[in-house]
């Protein structure tokens, strides 16, 4: 995943209100289920990835923001 590439950047050369916002960001990945075979879990692995492109949103305003792009 390019956002996990993208972590030893961040630590290295960005502040730490954007590598907080990118922390944020990759957290609800990693709750992200595998579906089960008979997909009995779809609606939690559904919230799951829902809350995660949320964070990705917000960490792209943040990191927006901070950066006066």
């Amino acid at each position: 995943m390019r956002t996990q590439t993208a972590g030893p950047v961040l630590e290295l050369e960005g502040n730490p209100e954007v590598r907080d916002a990118a922390e944020s960001a990759l957290e609800p990945s990693r709750r992200i289920l595998h579906l089960s075979g008979d997909h009995g879990n779809y609606p939690e692995a559904q919230e799951a990835t829902q809350h995660m492109w949320e964070a990705i949103d917000e960490f792209v305003r943040d990191t927006r923001t901070r950066l006066a792009l």
